[in-house]
């Protein structure tokens, strides 16, 4: 079985709810810590940044800005500083499309090119991401019901 559409198919339906989820919110909304939570824009800018770090893994482009790894990596908890939603809307999108070139490109049972903590293969890499992408996005859902947004899924 060719894995391949499956994983592109999920890449599609995550970014989609991923920028689903943000569409409707404000700058001052996306900011807002909730329980003192990390903020939407900080939820979809570590989806971001480690979607870089995914395409990279396959061989792929990386449009994502250097300076999203102090902003976004995993710990950096959730500076003043964050670029505003949109910016970060519009470089996810741009990765999105990046990953997707290259996932579509790579043997995706090609060991990664550089290391992952879990996955080995391009193709579990791609995989995980899926994964990353939906837990991520789940946060965003519960801080949208937290700030008194409605609910964007079901």
């Amino acid at each position: 079985m060719d894995a391949r559409p499956y994983i592109v198919n999920n890449l599609d339906l995550t970014a989609e709810r991923a920028l689903k989820a943000t569409a409707d919110l404000s700058d001052d909304e996306a900011r807002q810590r909730p329980h003192r939570l990390a903020s939407i824009v900080w939820q979809l800018g570590h989806i971001t940044f480690y979607d870089g770090r995914a395409a990279a893994r396959a061989g792929g482009d990386v449009v994502v800005p250097a300076e999203y790894e102090a902003l976004f990596k995993i710990g950096t908890g959730d500076a003043a500083n964050l670029p505003p939603l949109m910016e970060v809307r519009q470089v996810f999108e741009a990765q999105h499309r990046k990953l997707v070139e290259a996932t579509n490109r790579a043997n995706l049972e090609e060991p990664t090119k550089i290391p992952h903590p879990t996955a080995k293969t391009i193709g579990e890499s791609s995989a995980y991401t899926i994964g990353h992408r939906g837990y991520h996005t789940g946060k965003i859902a519960t801080l949208r019901a937290l700030i008194g947004k409605n609910r964007v899924f079901g």
